[in-house]
């Protein structure tokens, strides 16, 4: 399943390189380091996302910073 989401994100990165893209789901919270070692990805949220993405939204859309936002 992780190949066919690095390759939607190099994809997603080809047409548009400033879009954000997050990854989440079992590989990236286990392993949250090597997810990121993909220059498309990039924000891993580790355990249950669902709040933590609405919090990735705000921030972006308020212009402020990720650092604090738990399970990221």
């Amino acid at each position: 399943m992780m190949t066919h989401g690095k390759q939607l994100a190099a994809e997603i990165k080809k047409r548009n390189h400033k879009t954000l893209v997050v990854f989440g789901g079992v590989h990236p919270t286990a392993c949250p380091n090597t997810t990121l070692e993909d220059k498309n990805i990039n924000i891993v949220c580790r355990g249950e996302g669902e709040e933590t993405l609405y919090e990735v939204a705000a921030a972006v859309e308020n212009d402020t910073p990720f650092s604090d936002i738990p399970g990221l």
